[in-house]
């Protein structure tokens, strides 16, 4: 009835559960220091397109309207 599963399989399950860890929090960084760099619409796109938020860290922070 149930299936019992290989050495090998677990170490798969144990590396994607590693690599999601990974993908969220480095997007979650990414995604914050976006909008501290003064990049709020990159960082809304950023939600459906998440390279924005890469281009949105990367970037220097925005001029300030004086």
């Amino acid at each position: 009835m149930f299936r019992t599963s290989t050495k090998g399989e677990d170490m798969w399950w144990g590396i994607g559960g590693v690599a999601v860890v990974l993908w969220l929090v480095l997007f979650i960084w990414l995604g914050l220091r976006t909008l501290r760099n003064g990049h709020g619409w990159m960082f809304f796109l950023g939600i459906f397109f998440p390279i924005l938020w890469i281009f949105g860290a990367l970037a220097g922070p925005a001029d300030r309207p004086t």
